[in-house]
C-alpha cells in the first residue's frame, strides 16, 4: 500500500504533491480554495478553510496520513500546524525556528549581537505617539509588519508614514521601521539537509513582487570573488540561526557591504513562470526536491526518486501511458495544457532569450509562452522532442537550455507507444 503524505497547500502544492510523485507516494492536499495549485494532481483534496482544525483532522486521520508538508506560511496555516503536532502529526517545520524569522525585530538584534550588519530599526508600537516618531526619522524608510500581515513598503514622507503605520497597528501590535538602503538586491537558498548547500539567485523582490516604493529595486550577478565571500557570510549567519531544513535569506549589497534584510523559512516552490521560479531553474536549484528530501529525512522515510520525463510528439503520434512521471503532449495540445499562473517578468525573461537565439528568427510570442507554461507545469526534468523539428521544436530546445533541463531529440518512428525507449542520450 503506498503511504500518504499530507500537504497544506498554497502556491507550492503543485510542485511539492509531483515530487512526491515522484517518490511513489500519494498525496492527500488540503487547500484553503477551490483551484489553488496541486488540486488537479493530488491523489485526495479537501477544500476547506485553514481554521476548521478538526475537519482538516479528520481528513487525514481517514486517509492514515502521520506526516505533514507545509507548503504556505500565513497565520492560520501555522495555528493548524500547532494544532497538528499537538494532534500526534509529524511536522516538516520547526515552528519555534518559523517564529524566531517572522518576528523580524527579535531576529534583527539577534544577529545584531553577532556583528550582522542590519540597516538601523526601531519597534513602533500603539502606545507611541506616531506624530512625533514621523518628525524623529529619516526618509526614505521601510516598513515591515512583524506578523507578515502586509508586505513591506518604502515611504518617502512623514504624512504617508503615518497614515500606512496607523493602518498597520489597527492589525497588529507593533511595526518595525527600518532604514532604507540602496544596492542590489539578493536571495540566498539555504539547505541544511544533508551537506551545508547555498546558493546565491540575483532576484529583486522588492522589484518583481512589485511591492510599494520599490519600484528601482534591481539585482545583478556579483563577481566569482564577491560571491565567494557572500557564501561565507551566508555561513555565519547560518551558524547563528541553526535552521534545520531548506530556507532563505534576503540581502542588499551596497557600498561593498553586505546587509541583511530577512529570513525566509517556508521557501515557496511553485512552478508558475514568474522569474522568481525561473531564476531557480537557471541556477539548477529544485526548490521542491530540496524540501521534500529533508521532509522524508525528518520523518524517516526513505524513497528511491524517479525524474519526470515530458515528451513533446508529432500530432499524428498516439502515445498511451499511465506513469504519473511520464507525459506525452502533442505540439499542437501544447497550449492547453499549462495551468500556471502568468507573470509578465518571468515570460518577458524567455521571450528576450529567445530574439537573441541564432535560427530562431521570427516567432509566435504566445507559442513561445505556452511551450514555458507547458515545461514549467508539467515539473519535468528531462524534455524530448519528436523529429521533425520545425520551428515549435526549435522553440521547446531553446525552453529546455533555457530552463537548464537536459533534453534529446528522437525520431518519433522508434515507436514510444506506451513508453520511450531506454538508451535516450539526453544533452
Amino acid at each position: 500500500m503506498q503511504q500518504v503524505i499530507g500537504i497544506i497547500g498554497g502556491a507550492s502544492g503543485c510542485s511539492l504533491s509531483s515530487e512526491l510523485h515522484k517518490r511513489g507516494m500519494k498525496v492527500a492536499a488540503v487547500i484553503g480554495k477551490p483551484m489553488e495549485p496541486g488540486y488537479d494532481i493530488a491523489d485526495y483534496v479537501l477544500v476547506c478553510d485553514l481554521t476548521k482544525h478538526d475537519r482538516i483532522i479528520e481528513f487525514f486521520k481517514n486517509l492514515n496520513v502521520k506526516n505533514v508538508i507545509l507548503g504556505t506560511g500565513p497565520f492560520v496555516a501555522i495555528e493548524l500546524s500547532r494544532e497538528l503536532i499537538d494532534n500526534g502529526f509529524q511536522m516538516n517545520i520547526d515552528l519555534e525556528k518559523f517564529e524566531l524569522c517572522k518576528n523580524k525585530y527579535v531576529l534583527n538584534n539577534l544577529l545584531r549581537e553577532q556583528e550582522i550588519t542590519i540597516p538601523a530599526d526601531r519597534l513602533i508600537t500603539g502606545d507611541d505617539e506616531l506624530s512625533t516618531v514621523a518628525e524623529t526619522i529619516s526618509y526614505p524608510i521601510v516598513v515591515k509588519s512583524i506578523k507578515d500581515i502586509v508586505a513591506p513598503q518604502k515611504i518617502d514622507n512623514k504624512e504617508t508614514f503615518i497614515k500606512i503605520v496607523s493602518e498597520m497597528l489597527s492589525k497588529e501590535d507593533s511595526i518595525m521601521a527600518e532604514e532604507y538602503i540602496r544596492g542590489n538586491d539578493v536571495t540566498v537558498f539555504v539547505s541544511n539537509s544533508d551537506e551545508l548547500f547555498i546558493r546565491p539567485i540575483y532576484w529583486s523582490k522588492g522589484l518583481e513582487d512589485e511591492l510599494k516604493g520599490f519600484g528601482d529595486s534591481w539585482s545583478e550577478p556579483l563577481s566569482k570573488e564577491r560571491e565567494e565571500k557572500l557564501i561565507e557570510w551566508c555561513k555565519k549567519i547560518n551558524e547563528i540561526v541553526k535552521i534545520p531544513g531548506v530556507y532563505r535569506i534576503d540581502l542588499i549589497v551596497a557600498n561593498d557591504t553586505f546587509y541583511f534584510f530577512e529570513i525566509n523559512t517556508l521557501l515557496v516552490s511553485s512552478l508558475a513562470s514568474s522569474s522568481y521560479a525561473i531564476k531557480f531553474f537557471q541556477a539548477e536549484v529544485n526548490r521542491a526536491q530540496y524540501i521534500i528530501d529533508y521532509a522524508l529525512k525528518k520523518f524517516g522515510i526513505g524513497a528511491d526518486r524517479v525524474a519526470k520525463k515530458l515528451t513533446i510528439t508529432e500530432d499524428d503520434c498516439l502515445v498511451n501511458s499511465y506513469d504519473v512521471n511520464n507525459l506525452y503532449v502533442r505540439k499542437s495540445d501544447v497550449k492547453q495544457l499549462y495551468k500556471n499562473i502568468i507573470y509578465d517578468y518571468g515570460i518577458n525573461l524567455f521571450i528576450k532569450y529567445l530574439n537573441a537565439q541564432p535560427g530562431i528568427g521570427e516567432f509566435d510570442k504566445e507559442i513561445a509562452k505556452n511551450v514555458l507554461l507547458c515545461m514549467l507545469s508539467s515539473d519535468a526534468e528531462e524534455i524530448i522532442l519528436c523529429k521533425p523539428v520545425d520551428l515549435v521544436g526549435k522553440i521547446v530546445i531553446e525552453a529546455a537550455k533555457f530552463l537548464h533541463k537536459p533534453f534529446a531529440v528522437i525520431d518519433k518512428s522508434f515507436g514510444i507507444i506506451g513508453g520511450l525507449p531506454e538508451n535516450i542520450s539526453l544533452i
